[in-house]
């Protein structure tokens, strides 16, 4: 008995697809012991959580924080101000700087009423208020939107 490759390959054309190949196999069944289909399904739980977790650590990398905010956060940053997101391209985002409060470093230079800032791995909301603080070339900001602040953060800010 010989073997031809149309026994294990159609070649089949349509008219929506084009050409495409079928690959038929045959598998025997064999009983798989319950308790083994348990630990493979649970390895591959275990591998499905793993790449998940790491999957979020790398998107969170390079994120403002945005946990409550501390005196230490604000201590640690250049500036604080409240801005508004007005447009977004990419990485970029275009910043209205509404205000800038009172913090124990030197206010800027120069204040700034539009600016673009690049954060890389995180996506702020568009026509949305946040006070933002951060280092110089935004380097370890911490972003948080404005409705979401506690009044204990807003007494840190200085907020009325």
């Amino acid at each position: 008995m010989s073997v031809e490759p149309r026994d294990f390959f159609d070649l089949t054309t349509s008219r929506t697809r084009g050409a495409h190949f079928k690959l038929r196999v045959s598998v025997a069944k064999t009983q798989v012991p319950p308790a083994l289909q348990y630990l493979q399904a649970l390895r591959k739980m275990k591998t499905l959580i793993t790449v998940l977790a790491l999957c979020t650590f790398a998107y969170t990398k390079n994120c403002p924080k945005t946990e409550p905010i501390t005196l230490e956060d604000i201590n640690n940053v250049d500036y604080v101000a409240r801005v508004n997101v007005t447009m977004r391209i990419g990485k970029f985002y275009h910043l209205l700087y509404w205000k800038y409060y009172d913090v124990p470093n030197p206010a800027p230079e120069r204040y700034q009423v539009l600016r673009t800032i690049s954060i890389k791995e995180c996506r702020l909301n568009v026509d949305t208020d946040y006070v933002l603080g951060c280092l110089n070339n935004n380097r370890e900001c911490f972003a948080k939107p404005y409705e979401q602040l506690s009044d204990d953060e807003k007494k840190l800010l200085e907020l009325p």
